[in-house]
């Protein structure tokens, strides 16, 4: 449980007028998911939450209720959405320019194991891995189905990186549950994701 002096930490960060550095990110893959979504900023308001929220949206999705989106997370100079595309690009671009090891294909061309680059696979365990690629200091991932029912904003100062452990008899090994997720986003960190991920058959 984070501390109280994590929570003042946290507030420090929220209101020192870097919004960018931290916030709360969520995951939008499809439009039926849109509405959900939409609650989350309203619900992070109602518990006291002095930190942003950012939408990331699978933009490959059409049909997304843009407008509504928009409004829902205030969004009118674009820092609360980010297109999925915007952090694969981040990527891409650190990938080509940077010097980052790795497969001699471009992103777009890997096709080995899971199709992480491309529209083909839409696993939203998969997807959230691209979140380590946004430009901030630290994140806390909130699934769009996650009820608030008291103020969190205590987690954006915690330490390491933080998720719920999952645990069946029937599994081997670990899992976790990445409903709720503290982490500090990371190009090197999301090139060994992906690298990890290219090679394993399924989620």
């Amino acid at each position: 449980m984070p501390s109280s002096s994590s929570g003042a930490a946290a507030m420090n960060l929220c209101g020192s007028g870097s919004a960018t550095n931290v916030a709360f990110v969520t995951l939008l893959t499809g439009a039926k998911y849109a509405a959900p979504a939409a609650c989350l900023p309203r619900q992070l308001r109602q518990v006291g939450s002095t930190c942003p929220i950012i939408l990331v949206y699978d933009d490959d999705d059409a049909s997304l209720p843009l407008p509504m989106l928009h409004e829902a997370f205030n969004a009118s100079s674009g820092d609360r959405m980010m297109p999925l595309s915007t952090l694969k690009a981040r990527y891409a671009n650190a990938f080509n320019n940077h010097g980052l090891s790795g497969p001699a294909a471009s992103p777009s061309d890997v096709i080995v194991g899971r199709r992480l680059y491309t529209s083909v696979e839409k696993s939203n365990l998969l997807l959230k891995l691209w979140l380590w690629a946004l430009p901030m200091q630290r994140a806390v991932f909130l699934d769009i189905d996650v009820v608030l029912v008291r103020n969190v904003d205590s987690l954006l100062a915690a330490q390491g990186t933080l998720a719920a452990v999952f645990c069946e008899q029937q599994l081997s090994g670990i899992f976790y549950n990445t409903g709720v997720m503290v982490f500090t986003p990371s190009l090197s960190k999301l090139h060994e994701l992906l690298e990890v991920a290219r090679h394993i058959a399924s989620p």
